[in-house]
């Protein structure tokens, strides 16, 4: 089963009011209806404009409809730039907080 994340289809609404010039093509619209043709009938190897986080390929439980939006998984797995990133954040809000006059460790 193939899942693609349409959201960004090329199109920008310029105005609610006229329906029939409200819509301008400001990012390669028909090359995406195009690739989504193609990606929906060849797979993977048609990625063009759409990345792989747009495209996912999966599998549904056709007895189950919870699961049939689906997107590209995410690695969660934090890494040792992240910790160091969040302890930096944290010493940083420490020394904010002193400099205030502030307990900033809870006491």
């Amino acid at each position: 089963m193939k899942f693609i994340d349409f959201s960004n289809d090329g199109y920008t609404r310029t105005s609610r009011k006229k329906a029939s010039n409200n819509l301008k093509d400001t990012d390669r619209a028909k090359e995406r209806y195009e690739e989504v043709v193609n990606l929906v009938r060849f797979g993977k190897n048609k990625l063009n404009i759409f990345t792989e986080h747009e495209y996912y390929e999966g599998h549904i439980d056709p007895k189950n409809g919870a699961d049939w939006n689906q997107r590209s998984p995410i690695d969660t797995k934090p890494t040792f730039e992240d910790f160091r990133k969040t302890v930096a954040d944290y010493l940083a809000w420490e020394v904010e907080q002193l400099i205030k006059g502030e307990d900033g460790l809870g006491k």
